[in-house]
């Protein structure tokens, strides 16, 4: 394991590379004693400022409590940011924020940070972020269990943890450790969608064109009503972080002060485009070994073919996986 120290405008970051793919970033943030603060911190636009502001309150309560914190919410929502101000809430000047992308954790490096008798993991004072926690294959979930438990993890450190899902809905269906979701969600945060806040995309809107106009040496006014009306009416299925790209396009792409509602569906319906790409839903009819198979056959496409990439995803060992495909017996 090799540590990079270096020195980026006036905050500490220490790389910590384990094998050749996992990289955990640890940041040295300065204490921030007010909103400004944090937005210089964190180079957080006001529009997000905005989203967040009514978890104010739950972020002061869970920053104020020990007591290890669960952030869930959509892809999008910012619940990074969240795990920042919890951070700079609670930390005492000098606390370092390790963040750990449990999405690329292996058990091959699981093992590696565990046996490194300088791994930062096994010190005192940190605040632990274990972002996408539910994407733990369920061996590495049970593993990190064990570890919190026998070494008082939540006790030595800060931890924070993030989810895009539902993790009591996980544990209810048997695709998450009960006892590491009772371990990280002492004080659980749920961000909402942009969907459940339809009403606020007007403020959002008109908070970030004059950022956008600045960034992008542009005079947009605003945006026609019928545009707007677009605007209220999409899904966002990627949130707070799509409505923002969205809205730099359209401003980019728009040549009059005001824009129209032809602009707005055109971008649009490129994002609708993008979502219907997705790969097809999984069909659930047959019998329970029926939904398996194709599902497997599925993952495996989608890894080209690739065995351990599909394991890792299904949450199975290699093994497991080659007995299940054979038992398919080719059907």
């Amino acid at each position: 394991m090799e540590r990079v120290p270096a020195q980026d405008n006036g905050q500490l970051h220490l790389i910590i590379q384990l094998g050749d793919k996992i990289q955990m970033a640890v940041d040295r943030l300065p204490i921030a004693q007010d909103p400004e603060d944090i937005r210089q911190a964190q180079s957080l636009p006001a529009s997000s400022e905005l989203y967040l502001r009514p978890m104010d309150k739950l972020i002061q309560t869970a920053g104020s409590s020990a007591l290890p914190v669960l952030i869930q919410g959509a892809v999008g929502t910012h619940k990074g940011v969240v795990a920042r101000r919890i951070h700079t809430k609670s930390a005492t000047e000098g606390t370092t924020l390790m963040r750990l992308q449990c999405r690329d954790l292996t058990e091959k490096n699981w093992d590696m940070l565990l046996n490194n008798a300088a791994s930062p993991i096994h010190a005192t004072g940190y605040t632990v972020y274990l972002e996408n926690v539910d994407t733990l294959p369920k061996d590495l979930q049970q593993q990190v269990g064990t570890y919190i438990e026998d070494t008082k993890m939540t006790h030595r450190h800060r931890v924070i943890s993030s989810s895009c899902c539902d993790l009591s809905a996980e544990v209810a269906r048997g695709q998450f450790s009960s006892r590491l979701y009772l371990q990280l969600s002492g004080f659980t945060i749920n961000v909402p969608s942009l969907a459940q806040r339809k009403e606020d995309i007007p403020a959002f809107v008109n908070m970030m064109i004059p950022q956008y106009n600045t960034a992008l040496a542009k005079s947009t006014v605003g945006m026609e009503p019928d545009a707007m009306e677009l605007m209220v009416e999409f899904e966002w299925p990627l949130n707070l972080v799509q409505l923002e790209k969205v809205l730099r396009q359209m401003i980019a792409a728009s040549s009059g002060f005001y824009i129209t509602a032809a602009e707005v569906a055109a971008v649009l319906q490129n994002e609708m485009r993008k979502v219907s790409a997705l790969p097809p839903a999984v069909d659930l009819s047959g019998t329970l070994e029926d939904i398996e198979r194709r599902v497997i056959e599925q993952v495996l496409r989608e890894e080209n073919m690739n065995q351990s990439a599909a394991a890792k995803r299904l949450g199975i060992g290699r093994s497991t996986l080659w007995r299940k495909i054979a038992g398919s017996g080719g059907k």
